[in-house]
């Protein structure tokens, strides 16, 4: 009989096997975590808001618990809301640390500056960015599997029967940490709003438009990669950068031919949505003009107002950068295009002649490196 030879694998090509599946399980893992976790969260999110929803519907129908209610404060409306809804300890608003249970709640800004503050401070209705004159002061409770809220009743309530989930909003509001004492008691990681409730995470505010980051200048090197970049944009909605990732940007209507070969105008597009954010609307550059000039009444988007305004106010309290000739001022880029090919809208603040839209034109044109720019959520 002829010597049969056995096929098998070296040490050599087991150990190599063994490294392959060990840095594939290293790369894959992290991301397999926390899909699961993002999946854990969502769904444990859900399960306390529909109960609360639910505790919501039935002191409605069975006590009209919303609807035609006067109430002194929150925790009155608390205490009825418990005979429907399970809560193992209410809190007065002066005592909201009785239902945390931790002694401080973190958050970052937009900028990326983390914040913390103490849960006594929760009693402030500004610290959750709501306003005294709509709401009553904040109470605490505690549902019976662990949960604490802090929670906002509405003075002035409109809550449609039809629509509870949706309209409830215009009742309550407040934050809840799922997790209970677990760490990290952190916005948006644990701690959720209840609908628009928590810390104000604005770098800057002006007025009701919230800044999400501080003034700035597209440097040049971004608008010659913005320049660059265009066509993709225009044509497929993203670029790839000079790393060779893919950036998906929201598309154009037109790209210069400047013979500088640059584009300030999408460069501080580029940079806002590359973090999650965007330019100002027309809209909005009208209310930071409102907000400058103190002016009666809201100013249009394509308006012009006449007054004056602080010069100190745009730089120490705004930081932007104001430019001495031809007015003392700044300018600032919108998000939108003009109907002239190769420029964009821009609001022109001054201290002494008021604000304007300027008009289409070489004033607006995209290779424009005066102009500042904001982001805004």
């Amino acid at each position: 009989m002829k010597n049969q030879k056995h096929m098998a694998f070296t040490l050599a090509e087991i150990l190599i096997s063994l490294l392959i599946i060990g840095v594939v399980a290293a790369m894959t893992l992290p991301t397999l975590i926390n899909t699961i976790d993002n999946k854990v969260k969502s769904h444990q999110q859900t399960v306390i808001e529909k109960r609360f929803v639910q505790g919501l519907n039935l002191y409605n129908s069975l006590q009209d618990g919303l609807n035609n209610r006067q109430y002194e404060n929150t925790e009155e409306f608390l205490k009825g809301l418990s005979q429907y809804f399970k809560m193992s300890k209410i809190c007065s608003s002066s005592d909201l640390k009785s239902c945390m249970p931790y002694s401080f709640i973190k958050y970052e800004k937009y900028d990326g500056t983390r914040v913390s503050i103490h849960v006594s401070d929760l009693e402030n209705l500004s610290t959750l960015n709501l306003k005294s004159e709509d709401f009553y002061e904040p109470a605490g409770f505690i549902t019976a599997s662990g949960v604490p809220f802090v929670l906002a009743l509405k003075k002035d309530c409109s809550e449609d029967p039809d629509e509870p989930l949706k309209n409830y909003s215009s009742c309550i509001d407040g934050i809840y940490d799922y997790n209970g004492s677990k760490n990290p008691n952190f916005l948006g990681n644990d701690i959720f709003s209840i609908f628009s409730a928590g810390p104000d995470r604005c770098v800057n505010k002006i007025g009701k438009v919230c800044m999400a980051s501080a003034p700035f200048f597209p440097t040049q090197a971004e608008a010659q990669t913005a320049f660059s970049a265009c066509n993709s944009i225009k044509n497929n909605g993203y670029y790839i950068d000079n790393s060779g990732k893919k950036k998906t940007i929201s598309k154009v209507n037109n790209c210069p031919n400047f013979t500088s070969k640059t584009d300030y105008w999408l460069a501080a597009r580029i940079r806002c949505e590359n973090l999650g954010y965007k330019l100002p609307s027309t809209n909005q550059l009208a209310s930071i003009a409102t907000e400058l000039y103190n002016a009666p009444t809201q100013i249009g988007d394509e308006e012009s107002y006449n007054g004056t305004a602080a010069a100190t106010d745009f730089t120490k309290k705004y930081k932007f950068t104001i430019n001495i000739y031809p007015t003392l001022g700044f300018n600032l880029w919108s998000n939108e295009e003009h109907d002239w090919e190769y420029s964009a809208k821009t609001r022109q603040y001054t201290a002494t002649s008021g604000t304007r839209m300027l008009p289409s034109g070489t004033n607006t044109d995209r290779k424009q490196s005066i102009m500042q720019a904001i982001c805004v959520p």
